[in-house]
């Protein structure tokens, strides 16, 4: 009987290593209050509020709330209705204006390069279409470096959406 499971050897093993931060990777955060939000327009796009249309397309519980604390949940939803994205445009991540992107420092090491999982033929139409979607809303963005890490899909319940 051959055991499957695959265990790391001791000599492979990764170690953390305490080291100080050099000066150059120390940020400072400008933010302080939210002086750096007068400069958006938070009322400019009925997209992004909570419409009654908007409310509609949302999964509210599971079927145990009553009415009024559906309606004191949407109350509170309403109050922060800004942080919601309904549509693909309004996706992304923080722009650098406002925080700026975090460097890590590193130890000296070699980089890794996995090779990716392969693509199903079936689904690859769809993997390609779902990382031009992410491309154009700025989740994902392109990249080229020693640094390759897998990732994969799935199908979602609902059998047509691919989870990333």
């Amino acid at each position: 009987m051959v055991n499957a499971a695959r265990f790391k050897p001791v000599h492979k093993k990764i170690r953390p290593v305490a080291a100080p931060i050099p000066d150059e990777f120390k940020q400072e955060y400008p933010i302080t209050g939210r002086d750096v939000f007068d400069e958006v327009d938070i009322n400019g796009d009925p997209e992004l509020q909570l419409t009654d249309e908007n409310v509609k397309t949302l999964v509210i519980g599971d079927g145990e709330l009553t009415p009024k604390e559906i309606r004191y949940f949407l109350g509170r939803l309403r109050e922060v209705d800004q942080v919601f994205a309904f549509t693909k445009q309004h996706l992304g991540m923080i722009k650098p204006e406002f925080v700026p992107p975090i460097r890590v420092a590193t130890v000296p090491h070699t980089p890794w390069n996995y090779k990716p999982f392969a693509v199903p033929r079936a689904m690859h139409d769809k993997v390609v279409q779902m990382l031009r979607d992410r491309l154009e809303t700025g989740v994902i963005e392109p990249s080229e470096g020693p640094y390759a890490s897998r990732w994969f899909t799935l199908l979602k319940k609902d059998g047509v959406n691919l989870r990333f």
